[in-house]
């Protein structure tokens, strides 16, 4: 009696595994690559604009490139702009937004982006100088975060800098 043979694919799992990744981690780049794309508008947000008549965006060097003449032409009427933060660094974005924004008519606020660490004085001098010169619609904003900072900090600390500032 002949046996029978068996008819087994030789199948090729590794390659296939290999083209699956290769496709999601593709799929996850561009997916990246387009939500943060620099030159945009960010639409789609419902907001209840009964409860909120006056409209505004909190904005820094981490939104890259703002279309504020595309802006103008949408319900918001006011740009925070982030001017600093601890006690040397200033957004690099900035004067380049403050300009765009005055250009475009929007009314124009800063703010200062608070170091739990760091001397209260000296974020306080550096966000003055920063702004000293700007002639700004909305009074000054010391943004105060958990995300950025030190976990493990004091509160008593925190509260304490945040006077001296």
């Amino acid at each position: 009696m002949a046996k029978k043979k068996k008819n087994k694919k030789k199948g090729n799992h590794g390659s296939k595994l290999i083209w699956v990744s290769s496709i999601i981690v593709l799929v996850v780049f561009l997916s990246t690559f387009f939500a943060f794309k620099h030159d945009r508008v960010s639409t789609g947000a419902v907001i209840d604009t009964a409860n909120y008549r006056v409209l505004g965006i909190d904005i820094s060097a981490h939104n890259g490139k703002v279309n504020f003449k595309e802006l103008s032409n949408t319900n918001v009427k006011f740009v925070l702009m982030k001017a600093t933060e601890d006690t040397e660094f200033k957004d690099p974005k900035f004067e380049d937004n403050f300009m765009q924004a005055r250009e475009n008519n929007f009314c124009v606020g800063a703010y200062h982006f608070f170091n739990f660490t760091a001397d209260g004085v000296a974020q306080a001098r550096n966000f003055l100088n920063s702004i000293q010169s700007k002639d700004l619609d909305l009074p000054v904003v010391i943004d105060v975060e958990q995300h950025g900072n030190t976990r493990f900090y004091m509160t008593s600390n925190v509260i304490r800098r945040l006077q001296d500032m």
